[in-house]
């Protein structure tokens, strides 16, 4: 029979002593300490953590157990206790003892007290790099990439073309998969190289399943979209973002979504081939993707501490950058950068045809001036006039297969428009079949066959060309970056040659001229017309220039 006791005649100091002996008694019995809060007052929440969420980035990342913060507390012993502050400062103890706690550590940011938290729960993750069985197979900077990235849960593989990142984030997802409880990867890439992806996990990781998507794809269909999200439901799935420029604007629809995807996945990295110095712009939304705490501040923010802009407001243009050390340290930490070194020697040479229709060129430009005298004009309108204008001219067809026999081994043509590629020429422009294109590279590859003709919005990414040693550019391009990734199409890890040629083909032309000095200068007509478009007089002279 159990004794009772009737409280109500005990004295004040007989029930606190009575109270004192009965927590002690449970705390006993259950395991438990008394945990009391670091300071009363200042702590305005905490938490016995029990798991992480790391797809979150405030306090919903910590899973476990509110407990109060103005009162002590029976809590289990060894618990893992996170106070945030007045101050949003973060920290973690380790209850050890009755009123006695182990800091873990201290974070102003989520980030970092994810880390200290999984490190308090799980033990510090071992990062196995897998096995390689030809050291051939793997070169430095991609073991160098590997280690530094398998230690994060997102991060940016600034990699230049043709070094071989797409090994690298293949190496992370079966590392993510092997060791950090990871149980779907997905691969978002433009649809152009999606059958490259394949090949090239065929060879890597041919027992790994990935589900790859192309970046188009999102913007067109509802479907595929809604698809991946419920892929990711339950998942902690491995996101990868491949030609991550791609989702550099917000205008375009595909870039909230695959923000979206990267919110519902528990790793990201991001693939990229432009240096962290040359896209400083570009690089907000890619950083965003992997985490907003990384830069930790607004685009308005962004944008007034590292561009530089000019011009009149509606009218305003970038004409450099500033403080790009501060950016390129908040982004290092998080970041693999590398060039792209080989032992191969580069040539260029510039040949010059004659403009049969300079008649109709100058047509277009007296058009284009009078017009401007009463309204605006657009300027990218012109200069596509103008060019597919001399572009027809006889010279040019010439003058590429002077570029062809001058060389050896195969080239790649590049061309702007359709209509300059030869009938019966092996080509690849976008409107064939993955079916159809891989058997154009296969033939090309084993036939006799001198050039293969490609469109720069096709052909300049995703490609390896490493049979080929010669580029011609038979048409220009308004953009220089698309003229590196068709370089870049030969000029990768793999090639062969001792000597690769680079060719552009020009007009004898105002308009030409441009582009001569815009490959001297590494810039793109963008940028030309930016420096000389401002006002009404400048626009004037420049249009006369062409």
């Amino acid at each position: 029979m159990v004794a009772s006791l009737d409280i109500s005649e005990l004295s004040v100091q007989e029930l606190s002593d009575l109270a004192r002996e009965c927590v002690e008694r449970l705390h006993s019995m259950l395991d438990t300490v008394i945990y009391k809060p670091s300071g009363t007052g200042y702590i305005t929440w905490a938490k016995i953590v029990t798991g992480v969420d790391p797809r979150k980035l405030n306090g919903f990342c910590a899973l476990g157990t509110p407990i109060p913060v103005f009162k002590a507390s029976l809590v289990p012993k060894d618990a893992v206790i996170l106070e945030c502050d007045y101050m949003k400062e973060l920290a973690i103890f380790r209850a050890v003892g009755d009123e006695k706690k182990e800091p873990l550590g201290t974070a102003k940011g989520w980030l970092k007290a994810q880390k200290i938290l999984r490190a308090a729960l799980y033990g510090n993750y071992v990062y196995n790099e897998p096995e390689v069985e030809d050291p051939q197979t793997q070169e430095a900077h991609q073991r160098a990439a590997f280690a530094k990235l398998a230690a994060l849960d997102y991060g940016a593989l600034f990699m230049r073309m043709g070094s071989g990142k797409t090994k690298v984030a293949l190496d992370l997802c079966a590392h993510k998969l092997e060791n950090c409880g990871a149980d779907l990867v997905l691969y978002i890439c433009p649809c152009a190289i999606l059958d490259d992806f394949e090949r090239e996990r065929k060879r890597w990781r041919p027992d790994m399943e990935v589900a790859a998507y192309g970046v188009e794809s999102l913007t067109q269909s509802d479907r595929v979209y809604l698809k991946i999200l419920r892929l990711l439901e339950g998942k902690r799935a491995v996101c990868v973002v491949d030609e991550s420029l791609t989702i550099k604007n917000w205008n375009k629809k595909r870039t909230p979504r695959v923000q979206e995807i990267g919110r519902q996945s528990t790793f990201r990295y991001i693939l990229n081939g432009t240096p962290i110095s040359r896209g400083a712009r570009d690089l907000y939304n890619q950083i965003l993707f992997l985490s907003p705490q990384i830069l930790d501040m607004e685009w308005r923010e962004f944008s007034h501490n590292y561009i530089i802009w000019d011009g009149e407001e509606g009218r305003r243009y970038i004409k450099g950058y500033k403080n790009l050390e501060h950016l390129t340290g908040l982004i290092a930490p998080y970041s693999y950068e590398c060039d792209l070194v080989l032992d191969v020697r580069k040539s260029y040479e510039i040949l010059r045809y004659d403009n049969d229709f300079d008649s109709e060129y100058r047509k277009i430009k007296e058009e284009i001036l009078a017009r401007m005298e009463y309204s605006d004009i657009d300027f990218w309108e012109l200069c596509t006039r103008l060019q597919v204008c001399y572009t027809k001219s006889a010279g040019r067809p010439e003058a590429v297969n002077a570029a062809l026999e001058s060389r050896p081994g195969k080239a790649l043509v590049f061309v702007k428009y359709l209509d300059g590629i030869p009938e019966g020429a092996a080509r690849i422009t976008g409107s064939e079949t993955r079916k159809q294109r891989d058997e154009t590279l296969a033939d090309f590859r084993e036939n006799d066959e001198k050039a293969l003709w490609l469109t720069y919005g096709t052909g300049a990414k995703g490609l390896n060309l490493q049979f080929c040693s010669h580029v011609i550019f038979a048409d220009q391009t308004f953009d220089y970056a698309q003229k590196i990734h068709a370089e870049h199409r030969i000029f990768r890890t793999g090639q062969a040659a001792d000597e690769l040629h680079f060719t552009d083909i020009l007009c004898k032309c105002g308009m030409e001229e441009i582009f001569v000095r815009n490959i001297e200068k590494k810039g793109g007509l963008l940028a030309e017309i930016n420096r000389n478009l401002r006002g009404k007089e400048a626009s004037i002279k420049w249009v006369k220039s062409l």
